[in-house]
């Protein structure tokens, strides 16, 4: 049986300001966004005209954080990201705002079957933001997660929630 050959092709745009982060830019479903870069979080509006790219760097930070989000006895950490250090807005937002299937990747659905709800919000408790330096998040892509590490650069306590 022959096989058609896909050739997908992907655009890139390195940081201005560091030159380590790569932004991807979408060949066909672009018009204009923003884009942070995750080394030193240097802000860009990316946008397309006329099959032209331009990116011109905001005032805007935007920073990798990771957000530690309650169930009863369990903690679920979500990678996050916070605009200009502001903290704020984030345990209103995932307290009463966000679905669950935005931050479990691979779900469908979540389903409340006592309220017989397909989309609810504030399942979790949004305990804080923490916003980490790329060495610190190596801790949360190790193959097994060390309890001590994650309270240590986070300064939660566990024990104490």
């Amino acid at each position: 049986m022959e096989a058609a050959v896909i050739v997908e092709e992907r655009n890139f745009i390195a940081c201005l300001e560091c030159g380590k982060h790569r932004f991807s830019i979408p060949v066909l479903d672009f018009k204009s966004t923003i884009h942070f870069c995750i080394e030193c979080g240097s802000g860009y509006a990316i946008h397309r005209e006329c099959g032209v790219v331009w990116i011109d760097k905001t005032e805007q930070f935007g920073h990798r954080s990771l957000v530690f989000l309650k169930y009863e006895n369990m903690v679920l950490v979500v990678e996050g990201s916070v605009i200009n250090g502001n903290v704020d807005d984030d345990e209103a937002f995932y307290n009463l705002q966000l679905c669950p299937t935005t931050y479990f990747k691979a779900a469908i659905a979540v389903i409340d079957v006592q309220d017989r709800d397909a989309d609810p919000h504030g399942i979790f408790e949004h305990i804080t933001t923490v916003v980490l330096t790329p060495e610190d998040y190596a801790i949360f892509e190790a193959e097994e997660l060390d309890i001590e590490q994650v309270e240590k650069v986070t300064g939660l306590q566990f024990d104490e929630m």
